[in-house]
């Protein structure tokens, strides 16, 4: 397809260099603008017009990726879209930084997030100065990276002089207590919302209550986690807030239905960090279950990430990677560590160990002695997601598959296959593709890699085998918007959601499967005080385990030794169901 801009140069609009897709439209990369990318429109009535492109030049282009210039069917035609800048890697929706094991693994103090909260409400005030209301202001279209800069995103909705806003907005941050409609004021409570939720890891309106059962009811009734109310039940991963000043503009908000701007000034020197670190033991009935501590980090050491296989267990921290024998029941043999400047990632096979540094792989042996692989370099910037013992390396133009397991005379077993890498996105340990106007979830099957196809709008997903639960947008039978997360399964090469899950904060959860063989298997999914067992063929709850050690939070992974629990705290635990 061919586009043309205000000054009749031709764009070539390709399929294949689809980078995302949401519900007005489709992000493709422009190989004739470098560093700028096009949002074309799926119903052009809906296009962006030559007035509201004008009314949202002024707002500042190093926070809001703004449209810069429209695209034509012809010269002098209708429009179909417009350019904007390519975000450069490494950010993330804001939605990332509500887990606190996120944060934990990632180093994200409290003062950096202070710090993002206070860019995400300058923001809001520069485009309110300018006349503007941002309406949608989700955690979904806000994008932060690691050194906690931020970028603001679907700009071109925003209500100007020139265009009222949609009206269409997620459920989590539209003011249902003044109507839920969209204006300065409501900016102001969708900014509270999430700047709580990224200083306490709980939306305000989290947590059940018997008779206030839905968001929309406790914001009505005013009933947010704070509230007096003792039949509240609150969520194991809200932190409250220990800044006096700060809680009582949330109190005036969320308790009295003030409708004014945070005032965020001086608030990283007066608030410090939690300590997550010094947590009391969790003493759990032996009748429910048997809990060991594989890890529990001392001093400044923090868990980064875990991967288990049936039979091994691979910790990475801030100094160390620790490997640990999981063949035996009830068992976790520590078998060996490492210093952690050996190493940028280390990658476990069955039974090798693959060290990655400086864009090689190095298989490690147990004296320490790191030999090169010496058919396979990665590309700076390269990203990995591991399948079993099989290790995916996602590049600009090939995606490589390496068998960990499968060396011979220093080379490993490989496949490249040319993709578009760009399209493909990375995150919790999963990858799925845009291409051709199609979305594919990749998947192991067997000792390969296949893609599936899937019908539905992604925003994150996490994946055990052929199982995995996905977070996308969903509307109700009243049109309103909310984001839903759902188990689905895949079979004949096609996502098939199992079930949907009651509200959860955004929350993928990462579960543990056994695999029972005919495509069947059990899932053991983590909740606050309970773990879940449910069947994979249609996601049913067979048993709740009371487990006052689990939260909303943790992490499961399965292995023969039993399960493994990254809990949110940052310990390590071993769990096994008694008989």
């Amino acid at each position: 397809m061919k586009a043309f801009t205000e000054n009749g140069m031709q764009i070539e609009l390709c399929d294949h260099a689809e980078l995302n897709r949401g519900g007005e439209g489709r992000i493709l990369l422009l190989s004739e603008l470098p560093g700028m990318v096009a949002k074309v429109y799926f119903d052009r009535q809906q296009a962006i017009t030559p007035q509201q492109l004008s009314a949202l030049s002024v707002l500042n282009d190093t926070v809001f990726v703004k449209p810069k210039e429209l695209l034509y069917d012809k010269p002098g035609g209708t429009v179909v879209g417009f350019t904007m800048p390519l975000l450069p890697a490494g950010f993330e929706p804001l939605n990332a930084f509500f887990s606190e094991p996120y944060c934990r693994k990632n180093g994200v103090t409290y003062a950096r997030k202070l710090h993002i909260a206070a860019q995400i409400a300058q923001a809001m005030d520069h485009a309110h100065n300018h006349g503007l209301v941002i309406g949608d202001l989700s955690a979904l279209n806000i994008l932060v990276n690691q050194q906690g800069e931020v970028k603001l995103i679907d700009v071109d909705s925003y209500e100007t002089s020139a265009k009222p806003h949609s009206g269409i907005l997620l459920n989590e941050i539209r003011d249902y207590y003044y109507g839920g409609g969209v204006s300065r004021q409501t900016d102001y409570f969708a900014l509270a919302v999430l700047i709580f939720q990224l200083l306490t890891y709980a939306h305000p309106y989290k947590g059940t209550h018997p008779k206030f059962t839905t968001l929309k009811d406790r914001m009505i009734q005013q009933l947010p986690l704070f509230a007096p109310d003792k039949q509240l039940v609150l969520p194991k991963c809200y932190q409250p807030l220990t800044d006096k000043s700060l809680q009582k503009q949330f109190e005036a908000i969320f308790m009295y239905a003030a409708r004014t701007p945070l005032q965020l000034h001086n608030l990283a020197q007066s608030t410090t960090q939690p300590n997550f670190q010094k947590l009391p033991p969790v003493l759990v009935p032996p009748s429910a279950l048997k809990i060991q501590t594989i890890l529990q980090p001392a001093g400044n050491e923090f868990i980064e990430d875990i991967f288990c296989l049936p039979n091994r267990l691979l910790v990475t921290t801030n100094t160390r990677f620790i490997v640990y024998d999981m063949s035996r029941k009830g068992i976790a043999v520590l078998q060996a560590h490492y210093p952690r400047h050996i190493a940028r990632r280390l990658f476990a096979g069955n039974h090798n160990l693959v060290a990655e540094q400086h864009n090689r792989l190095h298989l490690l042996t147990p004296g320490l002695n790191l030999h090169p692989v010496s058919n396979i370099t990665l590309q700076e910037g390269c990203r990995f997601v591991q399948y079993n013992n099989m290790l995916s390396v996602v590049e600009d133009s090939m995606l490589k598959t390496i068998w960990l397991d499968s060396a011979n005379n220093g080379c490993l077993q490989t496949l490249q296959t040319p993709v578009f890498g760009p399209g493909i996105t990375v995150a919790n340990g999963a990858m799925w593709q845009n291409t051709g106007g199609k979305l594919f979830v990749f998947y192991p099957s067997g000792q390969f890699l296949s893609a599936a196809g899937c019908n539905y709008a992604l925003h994150n997903l996490y994946l055990q085998h052929n199982i995995g639960m996905m977070l996308l947008k969903s509307d109700n039978a009243n049109g309103e918007t909310t984001l839903q997360t759902a188990y689905f399964g895949i079979h004949n090469l096609q996502v098939h959601p199992l079930q949907t899950l009651p509200q959860q904060n955004g929350i993928v959860k990462k579960f543990a499967l056994r695999q029972t063989g005919n495509n069947h298997g059990i899932i053991f999914e983590p909740a606050d005080n309970q773990l879940l067992i449910r069947r994979t063929e249609d996601g049913a709850v067979l048993q709740q385990t009371d487990c006052p050690c689990l939260t909303d939070h943790d992490e499961l992974y399965l292995t023969n030794a039993g399960l493994v629990c990254l809990a949110a705290s940052g310990q390590l635990y071993l769990l096994n169901l008694n008989s």
